[in-house]
């Protein structure tokens, strides 16, 4: 990870480097910035199936906490969008059962590889 560092490109980590998407102290170490990259990739890596959900989903339960708004807003969108694509998510739904029902699909889809 290239922590500071912006590019208009997509970023897929080898395997080796993505258990980044999983380790939350990792990743709260980053720039905020960085943060932000990693949750955008990492969505749209996902929906070019080209990532596991499962890693994208994890990548934002490590950011459920995030200080900075900006991160927080764009995780939580993210998440929020592919909870209701999958059709486990709707409107009524509170953040304890966001939470929870991206715990449940991570356990569900497999732990991320």
């Amino acid at each position: 990870v290239n922590d500071g560092f912006v590019t208009m490109a997509r970023v897929r980590y080898d395997p080796q480097t993505m258990p980044v998407y999983q380790d939350g102290a990792a990743v709260r170490s980053l720039s905020p910035e960085t943060r932000l990259c990693l949750v955008s990739d990492a969505y749209a890596l996902a929906d070019a199936v080209q990532l596991d959900v499962s890693q994208a989903l994890s990548l934002s339960l490590c950011l459920a906490n995030d200080p900075e708004y900006a991160v927080l807003s764009h995780s939580l969108k993210h998440c929020t969008t592919t909870l209701v694509a999958l059709g486990v998510w709707d409107a009524e739904s509170t953040p304890e059962q966001v939470r929870s029902l991206a715990h449940a699909l991570v356990r569900a889809l497999g732990e991320p590889r």
